[in-house]
């Protein structure tokens, strides 16, 4: 399970509530919450056209842009 395919607030909870809790480990877990919020709404935004993608964005999506066997 990785932290970026929970919710911001799925994360705290998991991390609050785990065996092993410490101030550290809940300040790391806002950090990814706040990290995995930022990226879902880039990724919104870049849908909706309101951003363009930078060239690792693209290159996820679109590979064939970069692909020099057809000149």
């Amino acid at each position: 399970m990785t932290y970026y395919s929970l919710s911001p607030l799925q994360v705290i909870d998991y991390v609050a509530f785990s065996p092993h809790y410490s101030p550290f480990v809940f300040k790391e877990a806002e950090a990814l919450a706040k990290k995995a919020e930022a990226s879902r709404k880039r990724e919104e935004d870049i849908a909706a056209g309101l951003v363009q993608m930078n060239g690792r964005e693209l290159f996820k999506h679109e590979p064939w842009v970069f692909d020099n066997s057809l000149y």
